[in-house]
């Protein structure tokens, strides 16, 4: 481990890379305010990296691939232009931006596995700018520097919740080790739900 970091007026280390416990973060299920049958459905994308399951979104920003399974499969087929991706983040409002489901060629190909893992790191990297200045309503979820990070978070799967949008799983791994006196967010335990996460 690296030397101790300060912050909640008490110190704390660097996790070893073999040392990630998950946890998953606790979304609200996106609600669409009108809801409109959707026949098509792409069910839900997982994102496994060699063998592992969740690929770091600092990684995805970066383009890094290596490992990731099924990488160039094209999953968003039958999808308008564009898709929004939905963030229900614990102590925050609702979040949303809207990204290209299609490439912008003559074909309008899906885009793939990989692009939609990308779009992801954007999006909650936005979020997490946007979100920093701003109070929230459970600060053991806060993000922004020395709280809750981009570098500690990872994509385990896409859900279509609504007609054209989008929810991400995310994963928080935290990089640090927490001593009592400022303890990380709630225990994974409360999230036995795991893989199901009681979504659609």
């Amino acid at each position: 481990m690296s030397a101790p970091f300060q912050y909640c007026g008490a110190s704390y280390s660097r996790m070893s890379s073999s040392y990630t416990p998950e946890i998953i973060v606790p979304q609200r299920p996106y609600a669409a305010n009108i809801q409109r049958n959707h026949t098509h459905s792409i069910g839900v994308v997982e994102f496994w990296v060699n063998g592992q399951k969740g690929i770091r979104l600092s990684d995805a920003q970066a383009r890094i691939f290596t490992g990731l399974a099924h990488a160039d499969d094209r999953l968003l087929e039958g999808f308008g232009v564009k898709v929004t991706y939905r963030i229900e983040w614990p102590g925050y409002g609702a979040f949303g931006k809207q990204k290209h489901a299609l490439r912008a060629t003559r074909e309008k190909e899906s885009i793939t596995r990989a692009k939609m893992a990308i779009h992801v790191a954007e999006v909650m990297k936005d979020f997490i700018e946007e979100m920093t200045p701003l109070s929230t309503s459970d600060p053991s979820w806060r993000v922004g520097e020395r709280y809750i990070e981009f570098e500690d978070l990872y994509l385990l799967e896409i859900h279509h919740v609504a007609k054209a949008s989008l929810q991400p799983v995310i994963a928080y791994r935290p990089r640090y080790v927490y001593p009592q006196s400022c303890p990380p967010p709630t225990s994974a335990a409360a999230y036995s739900a795991y893989p199901s996460y009681g979504w659609p």
